[in-house]
């Protein structure tokens, strides 16, 4: 227990293991992942509820991981997330335009975390190649100072940077804390004394346990009359570390582990004995008192929170940009992402004019005679599935990005519907060309109907089906907490929506109790579409097998056409007649 106010910043201390990253989750709202948190986190007066409800952006979490959209650069990345929070005209200086905003605040990131250089290079990740790790991580530095929340809590943050970068990154926290009035958590593994002593308060954690909460410069002496030695040229930060870890911390002479407080729960009652912790609860409820009686601070913060919304945006809402503005933001970075995806962009293009080859070969030149007819509706079957499961592949698209709008979301960018709506925006002109190029050589080959509006109304029905399910799978790719029940779910739906479509197995051939499947199938639907768009302009002649009795071995008595005394089995055949209307046959 304890209070930082605005303006300050406390390091957090621990080994790993020790419920660092647990802390400062708690204290960034983050808790959904908890089965239960007990106590209370206060801010301001106001509670976690309200804040997560009213204010999550205000209070925000930068984890250890750095967590990007690979094939974005550096700009790109950094565009977006100043696009989202950029304050509307009551939070900006008269007369600057959002636009000279972002580009003065963006340069500004760039030149401070010294990576001006990278701002056209790619972020990349394991697979995609790009900056260098510790570039990297000054990207999650600079994304998350893009929120300017007023409670920030940095988990491991100085990770890959060396040590001049790691001075000069927390250098920069304290000057935005002392300017902007921030509250400011930080846990570091590694910090020098030029970094130890920029910090207002330090805490020392213990396998979950609060073992120090207090002023810097005393907490070394704090430990030493507990009877730990420090060693020579050991940090003060690593010292402390060092306290709570079996394996490192030394013993003063004279000192043993019977007679030192040496496990969590011994360091913690010696805290709980000192001065300190009358000096944190004192200190809490002189602020929490002051916060109840005098509601000014709080009523700056609402007030300055509302100044950086965009015209129109609710006041209740968490966000800065409104709906349709996250959407916009968004179909422009999705887009950006589409088209620097060189090798994905390239490779389903080629995949669907290869497809489209194969199974417009497979078909070839299909007759407009009985022969035909079946062959006809199964081409037209084929080329549909495929594109149904091309979009299977938003499975794993979805899955693998849901790290990144977890974050981006409780930074509150943007609502997660308004990420779904500029990815089915951002694909529909390269899918529509892709799907153009696919339709082309299954349409063309397989010789359909050969007119402007049979095709181009086949090609609208393959990608609405195309739309849909994409849609249907990234809702999977959402719900689903891993890839294995994702999967498993798709595969119960996809046998029966196949099974299901009309095709292998009839209308009237399915039980009715089962029947509510064809209702509720979007493949269905477009398989009968594309049949009465190819049918209703063709006609069919009856000829060869279709034609009872017919000339056999030995049998050569029957004209070669349709006579007198023979019939046509093709469906919809009437008496008499050698043509068959695809209306009728279907």
């Amino acid at each position: 227990s304890g209070v930082l106010k605005p303006g300050e910043m406390c390091l957090v201390l621990g080994c790993p293991g020790a419920g660092c990253s647990t802390f400062l989750k708690a204290i960034a709202n983050q808790r959904e992942e908890y089965a239960n948190v007990s106590g209370q986190v206060l801010y301001a007066g106001m509670d976690a509820a309200e804040m997560a409800k009213f204010y999550k952006g205000e209070v925000v979490y930068n984890e250890e991981d750095d967590r990007h959209i690979a094939t974005l650069t550096v700009e790109q990345t950094l565009k977006f997330a100043l696009s989202t929070k950029t304050p509307g005209p009551e939070g900006r200086l008269p007369g600057v335009s959002r636009k000279e905003f972002d580009n003065e605040l963006l340069d500004m990131l760039l030149r401070m975390l010294n990576i001006s250089h990278t701002k056209d290079t790619l972020v990349g990740d394991e697979f995609v190649r790009g900056v260098s790790g510790g570039e990297r991580k000054r990207v999650s530095i600079a994304e998350m100072m893009t929120t300017r929340a007023p409670v920030q809590c940095w988990d491991n943050s100085t990770r890959g940077l060396d040590a001049s970068t790691a001075l000069d990154f927390i250098r920069s926290l304290r000057i935005m804390t002392d300017l902007l009035g921030q509250t400011t958590f930080v846990t570091l593994y590694q910090a020098g004394e030029g970094i130890y002593d920029m910090f207002d308060k330090v805490m020392v954690l213990s396998q979950g346990r609060q073992v120090f909460l207090g002023p810097p410069t005393e907490a070394r002496a704090y430990f030493e009359s507990l009877g730990y030695k420090s060693l020579p040229r050991q940090s003060t930060a690593d010292y402390l570390t060092g306290c709570t870890d079996p394996n490192e911390r030394r013993f003063a002479p004279g000192k043993s582990v019977g007679d030192v407080p040496s496990t969590p729960s011994a360091l913690e009652n010696a805290y709980l004995s000192s001065r300190y912790v009358q000096d944190n609860k004192d200190a809490a409820e002189e602020y929490k008192l002051a916060m109840a009686t005098d509601k000014a601070d709080q009523e700056a913060f609402r007030l300055a929170v509302a100044a950086d919304k965009k015209k129109g945006v609710s006041q209740n809402s968490p966000y800065t940009l409104g709906y349709t503005g996250q959407v916009r933001a968004l179909i422009v970075r999705q887009f950006e992402l589409r088209l620097q995806d060189k090798f994905q962009l390239y490779t389903s293009f080629a995949l669907n004019i290869a497809l489209g080859l194969v199974i417009g070969g497979a078909f070839f030149a299909l007759p407009t005679t009985s022969a035909g007819a079946f062959t006809r509706g199964s081409v037209l079957f084929f080329a549909l599935l495929t594109v149904v499961f091309d979009a299977f592949v938003e499975i794993p698209v979805a899955m693998l990005g849901r790290p990144i709008l977890r974050k981006q979301t409780r930074y509150s960018m943007y609502r997660p519907s308004a990420l779904a709506l500029a990815n089915t925006f951002a694909d529909m002109p390269i899918s529509f060309t892709r799907l153009l190029l696919f339709n082309l050589c299954v349409y063309f080959m397989s010789d359909l109907h050969r007119s402007a509006g049979g095709f181009f109304t086949y090609h609208l029905f393959n990608f609405v089906t195309f739309l849909t399910m994409q849609g249907f799978f990234r809702t999977f790719g959402q719900l689903c907490t891993n890839f294995d029940s994702a999967f498993r779910v798709a595969a119960v739906f996809m046998p029966n929506f196949v099974e299901y479509t009309g095709y292998f197995l009839p209308v009237s051939s399915m039980k009715r109790w089962l029947f509510w499947i064809y209702y509720l199938n979007p493949i269905a639907y477009a398989w009968q579409g594309i049949m009465e768009n190819e049918f209703m302009r063709i006609s069919l002649t009856c000829d060869g097998a279709s034609i009872v009795p017919r000339n056999g071995q030995g049998v050569t008595k029957y004209p070669d056409g349709l006579g007198n005394n023979q019939v046509c089995t093709l469906f919809g055949a009437l008496p008499g007649s050698t043509t068959i209307t695809g209306h009728d046959y279907i």
